[in-house]
């Protein structure tokens, strides 16, 4: 058997493609999707030819009519046809609205972020070459990105990430884990008194928490612990507490709750708290499902910290199911100069960055569009300060 027949018959039992001497597309064939499969193998074996082959042929039928987007990029990205990545990334650039948080998803960070700035820059270029074609007719409608695909193209291709024919999805940062304290009892909230509870951090071994019951009266996750308690037995003891928590439940979280269930009552203490210690004790104050507690940290939050970062607000307003914290937060993002950076994307979440994504383009939109405005008003002052100067000389 020659080499040719043996690459052929093996193409062919792999994807019922089989291999010509002179590689002349098969008639009537159809397209499926094991052929990227052999393709990525034919490329692995050094079947040269044969991979030569089945790229034109995949080439061909990896169409918008065919496929949907991200079915194109996980087809060309499996394959590593650069050519159709790059004209799907176009397209994403151009089009009326940027990457939704699927899109993102199957992108990851690092590409959705470089289509973000390419929608950003093409928006203000987009503004300022309309509002050039609309002086002194009034306002024109505003064409599409699509007339300007030499410059999506060119940014497309300066974005060296948009030209990587294997992307892999980053996952999101795993929340951090915090472990302190050696001994049986925590140091601070091991308290004495009447009607304690005793808790432990699932994650944490062997630190026990001993505190009043009315600070957490209104915890559904301890107040269904407890109502499971047997009949008869004590709710907790040092030998039996009440395990809480999960991976997201960290030692150093659940003392910010605890220093805040104090400061509900002291103005004093309440004001030497600082951001982090209040986002933790609201992720505590969620995860035990502690409604008072919830809505007392949000409303503190919510006055004492408007000036915090938008992007550490928008994170813990997604992780604690903080809505109405938004729609303000997104508009700061979107006013602000300073490009969105991956780091804070990946903060950010997928829905967010794209809602964001979306501000940010309309708002360059506007300003182009002033910016062009602007310049027109200085343009038509300087030519009648220009003509006056005229007027004078004639004059003399």
């Amino acid at each position: 058997m020659s080499d040719l027949d043996f690459k052929s018959l093996t193409l062919h039992e792999l994807s019922g493609i089989t291999a010509t001497s002179n590689n002349e597309l098969p008639k009537h064939h159809e397209f499926y999707v094991e052929d990227f499969v052999t393709l990525k193998i034919s490329e692995i074996l050094g079947f040269e030819e044969q991979h030569t082959f089945l790229q034109a042929i995949l080439e061909s039928n990896i169409t918008p009519a065919r496929f949907n987007l991200l079915s194109r990029i996980r087809l060309a990205a499996s394959c590593r046809i650069v050519k159709l990545l790059r004209q799907a990334y176009s397209e994403i650039a151009s089009r009326g609205d940027g990457p939704n948080e699927e899109e993102a998803k199957e992108l990851g960070w690092e590409k959705a972020l470089a289509l973000c700035r390419i929608r950003e820059k093409l928006s203000a270029l987009h503004a300022t070459k309309t509002s050039a074609s609309s002086k002194g007719d009034g306002e024109s409608e505003v064409p599409g990105y699509q007339e300007l695909a030499k410059e999506v193209s060119e940014m497309v291709g300066s974005e060296a990430c948009l030209d990587k024919p294997n992307f892999e999805t980053v996952p999101s940062p795993a929340l951090s884990r915090t472990t302190t304290y050696g001994g049986s009892r925590h140091a601070v909230f091991y308290l004495d008194g009447p009607d304690l509870l005793i808790l432990k951090i699932h994650q944490v071994q062997g630190v026990l928490f001993r505190i009043p019951a009315r600070r957490v009266e209104g915890a559904k996750v301890i107040n269904d612990l407890i109502a499971a308690t047997p009949r008869g037995h004590p709710v907790s003891t040092d030998d039996n507490p009440l395990e809480i928590g999960g991976e997201a439940l960290t030692i150093h979280g659940f003392e910010s709750f605890l220093r805040i269930t104090y400061a509900s009552h002291s103005n004093e203490i309440a004001a030497k708290l600082n951001f982090n210690e209040w986002a933790q004790g609201l992720r505590v104050a969620t995860l035990l499902k502690y409604e008072t507690a919830d809505n007392y940290i949000i409303d503190v939050l919510q006055t004492s910290f408007k000036g915090q970062d938008p992007i550490d607000l928008i994170e813990l307003a997604n992780e604690c199911n903080v809505e109405r914290w938004l729609p303000t937060q997104y508009a700061r993002l979107a006013t602000r100069t300073e490009v969105i950076t991956e780091v804070e994307m990946r903060r950010l979440g997928y829905k967010s960055a794209s809602e964001i994504a979306s501000r940010r383009e309309a708002e360059a939109l506007r300003r182009g569009k002033q910016q062009s405005k602007t310049g027109a008003v200085e343009e038509f002052k300087q030519r009648e300060v220009s003509q006056g100067q005229s007027v004078t000389k004639f004059k003399r």
